[in-house]
């Protein structure tokens, strides 16, 4: 047996002839194509599922945002007596307003269930349709603010406008849909 590394060399070389020794590593184009798409194909499996994290947590957010629109209009509509409101020839302002006011928040609550869905399922035009529906109602609870009808109910709303925008807005929910854009194209 060989004790010193000198040897050894020595004797792998008298083995080998000098243009046909074996690679210490094997690099060629071949395997380092191969290395690359193996390892990008599990980058983007932990990209999916980044993605799908992402837009599920928006999709729990939006169906929160539209649960509390439907409470916050029952609730609103649920303080009057209709009984005696319908026996009036008209309305008061209180109950018309509410009513007003459920009328147009309603449909932005069935609307942040159809976001909520398509964000559920990936779809490229849910990211829009959330932020037209959030750029509603931030202009709906900024008119209310202004009239001054401050009631706590606007300022939640507000507050939960205001998230979702920021939350829609972050750079892994861009991409995130911006790229599925590119692919289906």
């Amino acid at each position: 047996m060989w004790r010193t590394a000198r040897g050894i060399l020595s004797k792998s070389n008298e083995r080998w002839p000098r243009n046909k020794q074996p690679e210490t590593q094997d690099l060629s184009t071949e395997k380092l194509a191969e290395w690359a798409e193996r390892h990008a194909e599990s980058a983007s499996s932990v990209d999916r599922l980044a993605r799908r994290w992402v837009s599920r947590v928006i999709a729990g957010l939006l169906a929160l945002q539209a649960a509390s629109l439907v409470a916050m209009n029952v609730a609103r509509l649920a303080r009057f007596d209709w009984e005696s409101e319908l026996a009036d020839v008209m309305l008061s302002t209180a109950a018309l307003d509410a009513v007003l006011i459920a009328l147009f928040l309603l449909p932005l609550a069935f609307g942040d269930l159809i976001a909520a869905g398509g964000m559920w399922l990936e779809r490229s035009w849910a990211w829009l349709w959330a932020m037209i529906l959030q750029g509603m109602l931030l202009i709906f609870c900024l008119s209310s603010y202004a009239v001054n009808q401050r009631s706590n109910d606007i300022y939640f709303l507000m507050l939960t406008c205001i998230v979702l925008v920021l939350y829609l807005n972050t750079n892994d929910v861009r991409l995130a849909f911006t790229s599925r854009q590119s692919t289906y194209r």
